[in-house]
C-alpha cells in the first residue's frame, strides 16, 4: 500500500475545484446537472394538453441547447492515439495466422498518428489536469512512499 502526502492531495483538490468554476466544460457540467435535477425534482404536471406539449417543446429545446454546448466542446479535445502493445499485436498475429486469415498492417490514422475525438471526456480532460498538477507539485520528487508497518 502506498501513502501520499495530505497537504499535496488537498492542493491537487483545490487547484481542480478553481478550475471547476471557470472551466467552459463544468459550466456545461453543472447547468446540465441543473437541468436534469430540475426535471426530475418536477412532481406536478399540467392536465392541459396544450401545457403539456408546450412544455414537451421547451424540454426538447433545453435538451437540444444541452447537447449543441456539449458538441462544442469537442474541438477542445485532446487528440489521441490508438496503440496496441506488441504483446497484443503479436497475439493476434498469431490468431488471425490460426485461422488463416489474412494479416493486414494496422492502418495510419493520420501523418502524426493522433485523432481528435467527436466528443469532450470531461473526466479523463480532468484527470489528466490533476495528474499535470501532481507531477509539477513533486518537481522531481518521489510519487509515494511505502506505509510504514503499524
Amino acid at each position: 500500500e502506498f501513502v501520499y502526502d495530505p497537504e499535496r492531495v488537498e492542493k491537487l483538490k483545490e487547484l481542480s475545484r478553481a478550475r471547476q468554476k471557470t472551466l467552459p466544460e463544468f459550466i456545461y457540467l453543472e447547468e446540465n446537472v441543473s437541468w436534469i435535477r430540475k426535471k426530475r425534482e418536477t412532481k406536478q404536471l399540467s392536465l392541459n394538453l396544450l401545457n403539456r406539449i408546450s412544455q414537451k417543446k421547451k424540454d426538447e429545446e433545453g435538451t437540444k441547447s444541452l447537447s449543441e454546448r456539449y458538441k462544442e466542446l469537442a474541438p477542445q479535445s485532446f487528440p489521441f492515439s490508438r496503440i496496441k502493445l506488441q504483446v497484443v499485436k503479436d497475439q493476434t498475429l498469431k490468431s488471425l495466422k490460426a485461422r488463416g486469415e489474412d494479416s493486414e498492417p494496422d492502418k495510419e490514422l493520420s501523418a502524426n498518428g493522433f485523432e481528435k475525438p467527436k466528443s469532450m471526456d470531461i473526466r479523463l480532460h480532468e484527470s489528466l489536469r490533476i495528474m499535470v498538477d501532481w507531477f509539477e507539485l513533486l518537481g522531481g520528487q518521489k510519487v509515494s512512499q511505502k506505509a510504514l508497518p503499524l
